[in-house]
Formats: structure tokens, C-alpha cells, sequence
């Protein structure tokens, strides 16, 4: 056996798999199968957009003097709601399933379409969510959320 012989016998992969059968069983390569996941993965990360479904808000500013807070717009609408579920449009009492269709009628004729809703300090938010979601069947465009009301005894 020359030296070339023996090099080339020397570098053959030794492997005491299929040695009883005969046969050589095939391993596959998982390598290029990740990388080619994780160029998929990416892809879609990148296509699918990136935008939330939500509420748009906007954040109050403190008025600029305290003058101007203290003579209320007769334009605006604020529908209080108390903590037993009673509402009010502008210190009037309306039943709740009057509330879209007075809401409706006051907006019948204005161009904005803007509503304050507000409640009691431990009102739960599922009944001032239940009047915006009114608010906008009747079509009022822009719901704002005022502080809690603290009722003086």
C-alpha cells in the first residue's frame, strides 16, 4: 500500500453506521433549514403592518388663565354619569335609553360634534364607555373625558 493509498484511506469519514446492514442511512442537514426560516420569519415581520387599532386622544392642556374656566361655553355638552348609573345632559336628567336620541337631537343642527362625558369619582368605566359607544351611534364625532366629578356634601 503506497502513501498516497493510505492518505486518502486515512481521510475517509469512519462511521459505524449501516456497517451490519450494508446500507448508509442519510442525516439531514438542519442548518440551511433555519436560515432559510429565519428569512421567512423576517419577511412576514416586516410585511405585515405595523399600526394599532385604537382610540384616537388627545391630552387636555391647563387653560392659560383662570378667568376663562370660570364662564362656561353654553355650547358644551357634558353628560354626567353617577356612580348608580343615572345620567345627566347639562344638569338635566335623561334616561339612559333616551340618552342617543336627545343626543341626537341636540346635534341635529351643529357643525361640531364634540361631547364631554364625565362621572362620579368611583363610577365604573363600563357605564361611561356605555355612553360614549351611545355617543357614537348618534353620531357625535369627538367624545373627550373631563376629570372626575367630587360631589360636595
Amino acid at each position: 500500500m503506497c502513501a498516497r493509498q493510505r492518505r486518502n484511506f486515512l481521510q475517509a469519514p469512519v462511521s459505524n453506521q449501516g456497517m451490519t446492514t450494508g446500507h448508509k442511512q442519510a442525516e439531514l442537514n438542519v442548518t440551511p433549514l433555519i436560515d432559510v426560516l429565519l428569512v421567512l420569519l423576517i419577511i412576514f415581520m416586516v410585511s405585515v403592518p405595523n399600526h394599532s387599532v385604537g382610540l384616537d386622544t388627545a391630552v387636555p392642556q391647563e387653560p392659560s388663565s383662570a378667568a376663562q374656566s370660570l364662564v362656561p361655553n353654553p355650547r358644551t355638552v357634558v353628560v354626567s354619569v353617577a356612580e348608580n348609573g343615572s345620567l345627566t345632559i347639562n344638569s338635566k336628567r335623561v334616561d339612559a335609553a333616551q340618552l342617543g336620541a336627545e343626543l341626537i337631537r341636540i346635534y341635529v343642527t351643529r357643525g361640531e360634534k364634540v361631547l364631554f362625558v364625565t362621572g362620579e369619582k368611583d363610577t365604573e368605566f363600563q357605564k361611561i364607555a356605555a355612553v360614549i359607544d351611545v355617543a357614537r351611534g348618534a353620531g357625535i364625532t369627538h367624545v373627550a373625558l373631563l376629570k372626575p366629578i367630587t360631589l360636595i356634601d
